[in-house]
């Protein structure tokens, strides 16, 4: 049987190539720089190892990505979008927009949450209050399995975040549980600040409102998704 669509239309032509499951979070993958075959399967878990070659083989035989050997023991291969697969970013930006508009109100459709996850679209719920003057960095650094730190980085009309580390104003500090917990699965950041296993440093104020700054409407000051760490 054949997997196209048949028809005379754009549309249908792309989901010919990218509407089969996984194929575009690969794609979403490559955007952030995840290059090796296990560093791929990693941001996917439950795809199987078989399936996943065979995604990266057909965007491969069309174009958009391409592989790149390297004469090592063991050998080392990397995968990497061309100029065409790289162009899918603005695609994908506008499909996580419209789904931080549309489907983050209910239940997160899985166990854990993806960190680096969580703040590659924190950016999509930033909502300042313009008059408070931001020029701030915030350190965010979680404890537990799955955890890490990031820098947010806070102006009147943009947020960005990284993994480099950099000077920052203010650092919250707690466990992953209770971070998930509190912004990605119920938005509370009062439940945040009076949490337990919660430290505030240095500009206390600051990183006590930090939640208040997001919301759940999309910004335009959202960047793409080919947003790299550092």
């Amino acid at each position: 049987m054949s997997r196209s669509y048949g028809q005379y239309c754009p549309i249908a032509r792309t989901l010919d190539l990218l509407g089969d499951k996984w194929t575009l979070l690969i794609v979403r993958e490559l955007l952030r720089d995840r290059r090796r075959f296990r560093d791929i399967e990693a941001g996917l878990p439950g795809i199987p190892p078989n399936l996943l070659s065979y995604r990266l083989k057909a965007l491969e035989a069309a174009g958009l990505v391409t592989r790149e050997y390297f004469r090592e023991m063991p050998p080392r291969v990397e995968y990497l979008l061309t100029r065409e697969g790289r162009s899918l970013d603005s695609v994908l930006d506008e499909l996580a927009s419209w789904g931080a508009d549309h489907l983050m109100q209910g239940e997160v459709p899985c166990d854990d949450v993806d960190l680096d996850l969580y703040f590659l679209h924190l950016p999509r719920f930033f909502c300042p209050d313009p008059t408070l003057g931001l020029n701030t960095t915030v350190a965010v650094e979680l404890t537990g399995a799955g955890g890490g730190e990031w820098y947010v980085e806070l102006t009147d009309r943009a947020c960005t975040v990284s993994r480099a580390p950099r000077e920052a104003e203010a650092r919250i500090r707690c466990s992953v549980d209770t971070w998930v917990e509190c912004m990605a699965l119920h938005r509370d950041p009062d439940g945040l600040s009076q949490a337990p296993d919660t430290v505030f440093e240095g500009n206390v104020s600051l990183a006590r409102s930090f939640g208040r700054f997001f919301c759940r409407e999309r910004t335009d000051a959202a960047p793409a998704l080919s947003t790299t760490p550092g």
